[in-house]
């Protein structure tokens, strides 16, 4: 019985060793994100798939709000909060907001569609309408830039009461 449990292992050795796959690069869990030459303002925005040059984390544009988070206190029903949040590109090349996106229609995002040089200040109006919308509102408004992290959470909150109207 032991001489046929050790013929089948010899049978069998050759071809675990064979399964080893010697020719292929091991992941290391990072990915090579790569970038062009020439620039324009849709390659500022990261493009992964189709970059090839290393992602660089240090030498991009960092955004730098005043305040992330507005409250608004006490409004009647039917008001339109506004509120601008003014950041800062504090990194080393321009900064482009692609995109703003807010959880309803209710919550108007306006920014500036321009690359904002290092160094430069800029705001992003927000207009809240409160019609039809009662007691406690959290609302979050997500901006996407070329920065890393590529995403901001902002959060606009506070309370509207009925309107006595």
């Amino acid at each position: 019985m032991k001489n046929s449990l050790f013929l089948a292992f010899l049978a069998v050795f050759p071809f675990i060793l064979s399964c080893e796959n010697k020719g292929e690069k091991k992941d290391n869990g990072l990915e090579e994100v790569r970038l062009n030459e020439k620039t324009r303002n849709a390659d500022i925005v990261r493009m992964p798939i189709s970059s090839d040059k290393p992602l660089d984390t240090v030498n991009v544009p960092k955004i730098n709000f005043d305040s992330k988070e507005f409250d608004f206190g006490k409004v009647k029903e039917g008001t339109t909060v506004k509120h601008a949040f003014r950041f800062t590109n504090t990194g080393q090349t321009p900064l482009l907001i692609t995109d703003v996106r807010t959880t309803c229609g209710c919550t108007i995002p306006t920014w500036n569609k321009n690359p904002i040089a290092p160094g430069s200040s800029d705001v992003l109006n927000v207009a809240f309408d409160t019609k039809q919308k009662l007691n406690e509102q959290v609302k979050k408004i997500t901006l996407l830039a070329n920065t890393y992290p590529s995403e901001t959470v902002l959060i606009l909150r506070g309370v509207v009461e009925q309107s006595l109207d």
